[in-house]
């Protein structure tokens, strides 16, 4: 009798556990709506369907924001649109005090009060109060126990993380440096790991039984512009701190700019070799830098992002394939 019922309980188990579906996006400011329009474009030209097929969504700074949007169950077209305001009325008033941040955090957390209470939320819900699972990383100031700074990860999986406010969560994560003020001493969450899919998987893995159910991750970056050096370099200290000693570095100083960028590589890079089949990646190069508070851009990053999925359709229609193979309707 017992044996019966443990092959039962075993062929229940098979039949009714489920490949684990999470989906991350990268930060960079108002370039997440080149994120939103990669997302417009795939559910469009695939079965997908954002807010029914992912069990995760994970987002870093304007990730974040994306990411609760998508797990509220708000609609693409309407994420957009909600970026263009936002954008306008966060980053149209700046100061330009080197002292002091450039911008009032304020507009940005009523802007996006005024959001969670169109779908029900409030400035007091927490992630617990989600439908979906959510990881949001941010950077925390002063460790309690290292007594140093460190990375942190705001979710839903533990009874813990899902105590923490969804308004709060996402002001940590955006807090970047010289834009706005430290929030609950956090900062932006770009600052250790830009594109969050690492850890996305890690928090998934035990909770939702990933050795066992298996794991499709999509993951979507907001846009790069290409930053590279030919050949062997001999600047020295003030060289690699000098903003003018390259100009491919944009305004910024070389090795600034190489520690922000090959950071953002990192986890595609590794989570291409431990996923081989079950990852993705999109992304792609921009024409020209965007910086992350240049809101009067958005009408070029839609663009861009248009332009570089009908000029490349061979790419488009391999990350479709992949998407119509790992997304199967449950």
């Amino acid at each position: 009798m017992i044996w019966r019922i443990c092959v039962f309980l075993i062929f229940f188990s098979l039949a009714y556990s489920k490949e684990v579906r999470i989906a991350t996006f990268d930060g960079g400011g108002i370039r997440g709506v080149a994120t939103l329009e990669i997302l417009k474009s795939l559910e469009c030209d695939t079965q997908i369907a954002m807010h029914e097929d992912f069990d995760v969504f994970a987002g870093t700074s304007t990730g974040a924001i994306i990411a609760v949007s998508l797990a509220v169950g708000i609609p693409i077209d309407e994420m957009i649109d909600y970026y263009v305001t936002m954008s306008s009325t966060v980053f149209s008033d700046g100061s330009y005090s080197i002292f002091n941040p450039k911008y009032d955090r304020e507009k940005l957390r009523l802007s996006l009060i005024g959001i969670l209470e169109k779908y029900g939320y409030n400035e007091e819900s927490t992630l617990a109060e989600l439908p979906k699972k959510v990881v949001i990383p941010t950077v925390r100031l002063d460790d309690p126990k290292l007594g140093r700074w460190r990375m942190e990860i705001r979710e839903n999986f533990t009874i813990a993380g899902g105590k923490n406010r969804i308004i709060d969560s996402i002001l940590e994560s955006t807090a970047a440096p010289t834009y706005f003020s430290s929030y609950e001493n956090c900062v932006d969450g770009g600052i250790a790991i830009n594109d969050p899919g690492l850890a996305a998987y890690s928090c998934a893995y035990h909770p939702l039984g990933i050795e066992k159910n298996g794991l499709s991750l999509l993951s979507i970056g907001t846009g790069y512009y290409k930053k590279y050096y030919q050949g062997d370099e001999s600047w020295g200290f003030l060289g690699w701190l000098n903003p003018a000693t390259w100009w491919k570095s944009q305004g910024s100083a070389p090795l600034i700019s190489l520690i922000l960028d090959v950071e953002d590589q990192v986890p595609q890079q590794l989570l291409s070799i431990v996923l081989p089949d079950s990852y993705m990646k999109i992304d792609f190069p921009l024409t020209h830098e965007v910086a992350l508070d240049d809101y009067k851009n958005i009408d070029f990053l839609i663009k861009e992002t248009d332009n570089y999925i009908s000029s490349h359709p061979f790419y488009w229609e391999n990350v479709c394939m992949w998407i119509d193979t790992s997304f199967q309707p449950r």
